[in-house]
């Protein structure tokens, strides 16, 4: 199994077929899906407004009925919710199983803090496409507002974000097809990577019966070692140089190490294969070290000392008081690439995107 991807596929298949409703003029219309409290949006005490019409083609992007949701059980929750549906028979869709639907579901999900309410890609390949932005938008998708000036959790947004927007983004995505296109999907999937990876993981423990089939790819999850990981470059640079080592001098960096190591694994190639197996220093290489500084190199890229040290404490990853490693499981250090450092991503885990 690739370490960037996993897919999860639940052992539970819809067996029922796609029923034909009986006649067009009993479904609604896009517009109705958001009207009509027979389709469970209006009039329910969770939805504080929803709307539904039709988005026109544009350019590739096929035309399709939106609906858009804000869902909230109390007046601190507004989780917006989008669900792309193509068009059915009724609002003049063609070429599916019912209109324009290929008879399936996909939700997509987020990335870093932020969610996701783009659905056109999906949508385009037939599916009804379905996001959320997980209860914040705007300036909160910098994860921010999880904690409050006081220092306490504010759980309404750590729990929208984490759990309760997606599932309700999957519950909502499949009534509205039934409604929609007159019988329930066959097929219902989650697609995300990253945020999306960890989302899928989510479902999978708490919805998963909901779902046919999961694809969560690079699962950005273990947030206490994951984010120490992610951080790490810059605190090092902060602490040992004051700032960020100019991308120039860690692509310096970066090619000691290289040609120091490269041929480890028997090819030289440019890249190193096991980072573990290298134990080449800057600190410790003269020819890395700028002349005026202590060492031999000319080069305008050489290093400080202090530079030296910070890459040499970035490579290795970070370690708690007891000097054990714990940047990510396993070690930072058992998969960082050294080829992979740049001004804001300073060390790349594999699997972490």
């Amino acid at each position: 199994m690739r370490n960037v991807a996993y897919l999860i596929v639940s052992g539970a298949m819809l067996g029922s077929a796609f029923l034909v409703p009986g006649t067009a003029a009993a479904l609604p219309s896009c517009t109705a899906l958001a009207t009509d409290p027979a389709n469970g949006l209006a009039g329910n005490p969770f939805v504080k407004s929803a709307s539904g019409v039709i988005i026109p083609p544009a350019g590739a992007n096929a035309s399709y009925c939106q609906v858009n949701i804000l869902y909230g059980e109390n007046p601190n929750q507004n989780i917006n919710i989008r669900v792309g549906l193509p068009l059915s028979g009724l609002d003049g869709g063609t070429g599916g199983l019912q209109g324009a639907w290929n008879g399936r579901t996909q939700g997509v999900g987020g990335g870093g803090c932020s969610g996701n309410l783009t659905v056109t890609a999906p949508v385009n390949a037939r599916y009804v496409g379905s996001g959320t932005d997980g209860g914040h938008s705007g300036a909160a998708n910098n994860c921010e507002p999880a904690v409050n000036l006081d220092g306490t959790y504010n759980v309404q947004y750590i729990q929208d974000w984490s759990r309760n927007g997606i599932k309700q983004e999957i519950l909502f995505s499949k009534a509205l097809a039934e409604a929609y296109y007159g019988g329930p999907p066959l097929y219902n999937y989650w697609n995300g990577c990253s945020t999306g990876g960890r989302q899928g993981y989510l479902l999978a423990q708490e919805l998963g019966n909901e779902l046919d089939g999961i694809l969560a790819s690079a699962p950005a999850i273990y947030w206490t070692r994951f984010q120490t990981a992610q951080m790490w470059g810059q605190i090092v640079m902060k602490d040992l140089t004051g700032g960020v080592i100019p991308t120039a001098k860690q692509n310096f960096a970066t090619s000691k190490a290289t040609a120091a190591c490269d041929a480890l694994d028997g090819v030289t190639d440019g890249i190193i294969d096991d980072p573990r197996a290298c134990t080449y220093s800057a600190a410790h290489d003269s020819t890395a070290i700028c002349s005026a500084n202590g060492g031999t190199s000319a080069d305008p890229n050489c290093l400080t000392p202090a530079q030296a040290q910070a890459m040499d404490k970035i490579w290795d990853g970070p370690r708690n008081a007891s000097a054990r490693p714990c940047g990510t499981v396993p070690p930072l250090s058992h998969w960082v690439s050294r080829n992979s450092i740049g001004t804001s991503t300073i060390a790349t885990s594999i699997g972490i995107r």
